[in-house]
């Protein structure tokens, strides 16, 4: 896979990701926030692939920050 291979290409893709969900979220419809934030997702897991850090992972950092 391509973005594996370049992470400055990825370290992109999750940026360009995130601003889209923004946009959608002050100016598209639900449906849309829905779609761009899959894309986040998607793009974020293959980050997270990319670096050795499991979704698990993530979960018990934001599981931590709730008990604050």
């Amino acid at each position: 896979m391509r973005l594996l291979d370049d992470p400055k290409l990825l370290g992109e893709k999750v940026e360009e990701e995130a601003e889209e969900v923004v946009r959608a979220g002050r100016e598209e419809t639900d449906e849309r926030v829905a779609e761009e934030a899959a894309d986040l997702l998607y793009h974020l897991s293959v980050l997270l692939v990319s670096r050795g850090v499991s979704q698990a992972a993530v979960m018990e950092v934001l599981n931590a920050r709730s008990g604050q």
